[in-house]
């Protein structure tokens, strides 16, 4: 059975720093003016995916890394309280400009949400947040106000491979703000006076929402002759829309067949597999002819061939059929003079994802194939991101039927009964497209239990207003011990990593009884 190689190398998405100055969106004060607010002024720099390559790969397209509009939102507590806008974001080794209203003094934290090149998306049916409006062309304009949960919403289509408005980008990223250390900083900024000026940028890290495919070609052997030809490559199973943000939803719906390749490609690439350096230079692009002379970009495809193995040598079937995977059909023609296709199913296709097929024609004129896949690299810019972070809004209360508590510390401690309950309300935002879950631990764990009805989860998504419900299971009489447990809450990003959620210094509560 055939079979390649995927190599997974973690590189971080790389960034070109865009600049421009923009007006502020709210309403000049003196610094004298009597407010709850302070008008902060924030240096903001984006970065896109420059990503650095060599001579012999895919040429990076500029349509790769154009800004062609921005908007930056900024939240506190899930609230709106910055924004900016603006076009052609191309100038470099200069920040953004942008005004946030933050509370008098202490410390706060900023949520930032980007979204770069609206109107290269286009509108897919009613699934779109009533936050952004949809142009005659279908294409998407996002509004002023929009909530900091409605981005997860937001999915499109490309009308084609140009991008003339860019690709369809976001960035998602936090800092916290000492307001108090800030406020003697007055700025004289045009437009901007009468305002606290933060002297160090805050950067964030613009991502795309699609992977990008290349396809190159060997010939196995040593001989001069070149008789290999790849004639054609198509794609087809491409996922016809995809979220904006990151999700754990996927669309399932495809597009039609398309030919990435349609120009007859002579193989002058050997590879010998007698040199001792075979296996190290068979995953080397750089030992390939590139077949496709621009790359082919697509959405996210939670279909795909299974991996096999967890280490740097995973392995796939690339040649048996998966249902709703992604699919690379490579016709060519063999030293003998036979027409042949190769018919290649890839692994789940995920953003921002650089997948580079090497196809090597062995001797018998069969073909086999090494995956790469590795990030579109990071740049110099700093970068923070929701999917990356833990953040919730209103604090957590905590309910006996409909009398809020008021609880000492971090505890809750029940009254000696049985089947007594308490319910704790919250909102986790962030990491956006995760999940959070609730989990009593400790040495009197059996003594609790959670309720679980419409309403009281022990699970649930990042974004929406939760609650969970637990009940003591028995009465506390002369145990000689309070039962305490713990009560943790871990949020779960879309790339499987687990964050607990610091609601305070510990990182959870602790639930006890009265004893009598």
């Amino acid at each position: 059975m055939q079979k390649f190689n995927k190599i997974i190398k973690k590189v971080a998405a790389a960034s070109l720093a865009v600049v421009l100055a923009a007006g502020c969106v709210f309403e000049k004060e003196g610094p004298t003016a009597t407010r709850d607010y302070e008008n902060v002024l924030v240096q903001i720099g984006v970065n896109t995916a420059d990503m650095q390559t060599k001579a012999t790969e895919a040429p990076v397209a500029t349509l790769e890394t154009q800004v062609k509009t921005l908007r930056v939102y900024a939240y506190i507590g899930g609230v709106l309280s910055g924004y900016l806008y603006a076009t052609d974001v191309n100038t470099k080794d200069k920040a953004l400009l942008m005004d946030l209203k933050l509370p008098v003094s202490g410390n706060v934290t900023v949520d930032f949400v980007a979204v770069a090149n609206e109107t290269g998306m286009t509108a897919v049916g009613d699934n779109i947040s009533v936050a952004v409006s949809r142009n005659e062309n279908g294409t998407l304009t996002f509004s002023k106000n929009v909530g900091m949960t409605e981005f997860n919403k937001i999915t499109y289509t490309l009308a084609d491979q140009s991008f003339a408005n860019g690709m369809p980008m976001y960035a998602v990223g936090s800092t916290s703000i000492d307001v108090d250390a800030v406020r003697a900083q007055q700025n004289t900024a045009a437009g901007h006076t009468g305002h606290f000026i933060i002297d160090e940028q805050i950067d964030i890290t613009l991502t795309r929402s699609l992977s990008k495919v290349v396809v190159y070609a060997a010939e196995e052997g040593t001989s001069e002759k070149n008789n290999v030809k790849i004639n054609n490559v198509k794609i087809s199973n491409v996922i016809s829309s995809g979220y904006l943000f990151p999700t754990t939803t996927y669309p399932t719906t495809y597009a039609d067949e398309a030919i990435i390749s349609n120009t007859e490609v002579t193989v002058d690439k050997k590879l010998n597999r007698a040199d001792q350096n075979f296996s190290t230079k068979r995953k080397d692009p750089a030992n390939f002819k590139l077949v496709t002379a621009t790359p082919y970009y697509i959405p996210e495809n939670n279909s795909g061939t299974p991996v096999e193995s967890e280490d740097e040598s995973i392995v796939y079937n690339w040649n048996t059929e998966v249902a709703g995977a992604t699919k690379l059909t490579v016709n060519y023609t063999t030293g003998s003079g036979q027409d042949k296709d190769a018919v290649i199913y890839m692994p789940k296709v995920e953003r921002n994802n650089f997948y580079k097929v090497l196809c090597l024609i062995k001797a018998n004129g069969e073909m086999e194939l090494v995956l790469n896949v590795v990030d579109w690299q990071q740049g110099t810019g700093a970068s923070v991101s929701f999917d990356k972070e833990v953040s919730f809004e209103g604090g957590f209360k905590w309910y006996k039927g409909t009398e809020e508590q008021t609880i000492t510390g971090d505890t809750y401690t029940f009254d000696v009964n049985a089947d007594e309950e308490v319910t704790c309300k919250f909102k986790i935002t962030a990491p956006i497209g995760g999940t959070w879950y609730a989990s009593l631990s400790g040495g009197d764990v059996q003594n609790y239990a959670f309720v679980e009805n419409e309403t009281d989860k022990i699970s649930g998504t990042v974004g929406e207003d939760s609650q969970i419900t637990i009940k003591t299971l028995s009465s506390n009489l002369n145990s000689g011990s309070d039962k305490p447990v713990k009560l943790t809450i871990t949020a779960v990003n879309t790339d499987g990593k687990s964050m607990v959620v610091k609601f305070n210094t510990n990182g959870y509560y602790t639930i006890k009884q009265k004893q009598m």
